[in-house]
């Protein structure tokens, strides 16, 4: 690997959320942005599921099988808590399902997520914070299929479903203002 150096000039501002966002994860800046950079332009680890799935299988199977090992009963409770450790996306994947999100923001399961698709599930993700603060993971599903008066008789997916919007679409941020009224209505 050959190495080469890029000198960039940057506005003061710009330097110092680097050097903040540097700090924050005990790095100089020249490590953070080459960090970062590698993230961004070095394609993603694929993992192989199947082999991955097989793997905890077994595993699961040894453990069941081993007579020393307590079973483990795991409440909503504990489901609940452990939500607080995932990742924003990763927590709405899980309310709404593959086929839900897939069809929320036009890209297919799986698929890597472009720019566009990103910026729609980070929208996605924040109108299900407002609403599981007052609905369960099945209503919130519901809320993304059911007709509103409020949207001219259409479902929140029906207007944007198959992706091809932004957050600051006009159906997008009607489908919001209704997230933030549902929420609230709920709240008092």
């Amino acid at each position: 690997m050959t190495s080469a150096t890029l000198t960039i000039t940057l506005e003061s501002g710009m330097l110092a959320a680097l050097e903040e966002a540097a700090q924050a994860h005990n790095l100089t800046v020249e490590n953070f942005i080459r960090e970062a950079l590698r993230a961004h332009l070095l394609p993603a680890m694929q993992l192989d599921l199947a082999a991955l799935g097989e793997a905890m299988l077994t595993a699961i199977q040894v453990m069941r099988d081993d007579p020393e090992i307590e079973p483990l009963h795991i409440t909503d409770e504990m489901v609940e808590a452990t939500q607080a450790f995932l990742l924003p996306d990763d927590a709405t994947r899980l309310v709404l399902g593959d086929e839900l999100i897939s069809q929320l923001i036009g890209l297919p399961a799986g698929a890597p997520l472009t720019a566009e698709a990103s910026a729609r599930l980070a929208a996605v993700t924040t109108v299900c914070r407002l609403l599981r603060g007052t609905l369960n993971e099945a209503g919130v599903r519901r809320w993304w299929r059911k007709r509103r008066y409020q949207l001219r008789g259409a479902a929140p997916l029906d207007l944007i479903g198959g992706g091809g919007w932004t957050p600051q679409t006009l159906a997008f941020r009607e489908i919001a203002a209704l997230a933030e009224a549902d929420a609230g209505f709920a709240a008092t």
